[in-house]
């Protein structure tokens, strides 16, 4: 994938790619730095500005990763995951915050979505996106066979 798609914030998703991730980003430095960063990592990558944005475009969440910052422009990020799996869009979440108190936290773990605190140092994202795509990936039980005699 070359630059230019990368930093494209209005990019496709490839079709039926599980490795799509959606990055909600008020700040527009972080958002196109995550941009790039998760390009280079070999993801699909679609930008938001606010959780509006991104749920204008709710038809086409089907598959993927989001990444959304606790404090957007519109709403906050824990509210929007929350406004999406009232869609019917369970996408495994993960939660930037720059302070996740014990309430954000609590919630947090109530609806199973990952915090990653900012600043975002170390590979705690990168092992947070991993831990999303095994979960989706995760085989189903296998259904028990039935005799037709």
């Amino acid at each position: 994938m070359n630059a230019a798609a990368i930093s494209d914030p209005n990019n496709e998703p490839p079709g039926n790619d599980e490795s799509v991730i959606f990055v909600v980003e008020g700040d527009a430095a972080v958002r196109n730095s995550l941009n790039f960063a998760l390009g280079t990592e070999g993801y699909a990558v679609r930008t938001f500005a606010t959780g509006s944005a991104l749920l204008a475009e709710s038809a086409t969440l089907a598959r993927g990763c989001l990444i959304a910052d606790q404090t957007l422009p519109d709403l906050s990020g824990l509210d929007l995951i929350q406004d999406l799996r009232s869609l019917g869009i369970r996408l495994p979440a993960i939660l930037l915050a720059g302070d996740a108190g014990p309430q954000l936290r609590a919630r947090a773990t109530r609806a199973g979505v990952t915090i990653v605190e900012k600043p975002l140092l170390g590979d705690g994202l990168a092992r947070a996106i991993k831990d999303a795509f095994a979960e989706t990936c995760r085989p189903k039980p296998a259904q028990a066979l039935r005799s037709n005699s």
